[in-house]
């Protein structure tokens, strides 16, 4: 399994699902939690649930993935999913923004990769069209 398929099909879940403010940080060079962290914003604690069972059935089907863990669900304002290399957050607009973790993990040497980055969009563009 490549880490970059699963991050491209991440992302171009949250993006049909109509997630917001979607960004994937590498922090493999300062972190053993994962390559890289998914960060995505819902409104409401009913879209952040179907964006966790969207991207796990997802995975699932495509891959044969299952999370390592998946946190948060019974609040709804937080859920975080595990699948080792790839750690998903989706956050409530409003924690989003309290807790800035883009911040915290966007350095000098590593770059957000926005789901419009033209890397990205190449790759998938190379997959729909073979």
């Amino acid at each position: 399994m490549d880490t970059k398929q699963i991050l491209d099909t991440i992302i171009g879940v949250l993006k049909e699902k109509k997630a917001t403010d979607i960004v994937a940080i590498p922090v493999a060079e300062k972190t053993t939690l994962a390559d890289y962290f998914v960060m995505a914003s819902a409104t409401t604690v009913t879209h952040l649930r179907s964006l966790e069972d969207d991207i796990t059935s997802k995975l699932k089907e495509d891959f044969d993935l299952f999370p390592l863990g998946v946190e948060g669900r019974e609040a709804g304002r937080w859920i975080l999913i595990d699948y080792a290399a790839i750690v998903v957050h989706l956050m409530h607009k409003t924690e989003r923004e309290y807790y800035a973790l883009d911040k915290f993990w966007q350095g000098k040497e590593s770059e957000i990769i926005s789901p419009d980055d033209p890397v990205l969009l190449e790759q998938q563009t190379e997959r729909e069209w073979g």
